[in-house]
C-alpha cells in the first residue's frame, strides 16, 4: 500500500483503488519557533503550511489533518487557545478540518500534524515525485529561496525588531505561504 517509498515530500497510499499522499510535520518550541518573537497565533498557523506545503510540492489537493500536542506543565490556556485559534484559520484558509489526535504532558510545547490529501486526478492517482525529474527538464521555483531562512537568523538576532527592519523576510519565516495552487497547477499540467 506504500508504492512510492521514503525519501518524498509525501508517502503515497494505495488502497482499494484509491490513493492518497500524506506527510507529517513537527513544530516544537525552543526548536522550531520561540514565543519571543511568534504569537501564539503565528506558531499555529506555521505548524499547519509547513505540512500542507509538502502536499503542494506533490500537487496534492489538502483534504484534513490531525494533530497530536504535547503540553508542558503549568502552560496557560491562553496561549494554548491562541495557537489554536491560529491552526484553525489557516484551516480555514486550506479548507481542510481537524479529523483528530492526541494530547500528552512534556517538557516543551509541541505539535506534531499528519496531513493528507488527494490527487488532481484521482483516478489515476497522479502526485508530483522528485525522482521524476531528469536533466534538461524545466524545473518550477516558486517564491523567494532563502527569504524565510534569513528571517529567522534576524529574529534569533533582533527578535520582534527584526519584524520592523526585515519585514519581507520575517513575513516568510512566520507566516509562510504553501503554494498550494502552484502545485496543483503544475500537477495539471504534468498530466498532459
Amino acid at each position: 500500500h506504500t508504492p512510492l517509498g521514503r525519501g518524498h515530500d509525501c508517502a503515497e497510499l494505495a488502497f482499494a483503488g484509491h490513493t492518497l499522499a500524506l506527510s507529517a510535520d513537527t513544530l516544537m518550541q525552543e526548536s522550531h519557533f520561540r514565543l519571543w518573537y511568534f504569537t501564539p497565533q503565528e506558531a499555529g498557523r506555521k505548524a499547519l503550511a509547513r505540512c500542507v506545503s509538502d502536499l503542494a510540492a506533490a500537487g496534492a489537493q489538502p483534504l484534513g489533518f490531525a494533530m497530536c500536542l504535547t503540553l508542558p506543565r503549568g502552560m496557560g490556556e491562553t496561549v494554548l487557545d491562541a495557537f489554536l485559534q491560529g491552526m484553525a484559520a489557516a484551516a480555514a484558509d486550506y479548507g481542510i478540518t481537524l479529523a483528530g489526535g492526541d494530547i500528552s504532558h512534556g517538557p516543551r510545547f509541541g505539535c506534531t500534524l499528519t496531513v493528507w490529501g488527494e490527487s488532481v486526478a484521482p483516478e489515476k492517482g497522479f502526485y508530483l515525485r522528485r525522482q521524476c525529474a531528469q536533466p534538461g527538464d524545466i524545473i518550477f521555483l516558486c517564491g523567494e529561496p532563502g527569504l524565510a531562512h534569513v528571517g529567522l537568523c534576524m529574529m534569533e538576532k533582533q527578535g520582534c525588531a527584526a519584524k520592523v527592519h526585515f519585514p519581507a523576510a520575517c513575513t516568510a519565516n512566520v507566516a509562510p505561504h504553501p503554494r498550494l495552487a502552484e502545485g496543483i497547477t503544475l500537477a495539471r499540467v504534468a498530466l498532459n
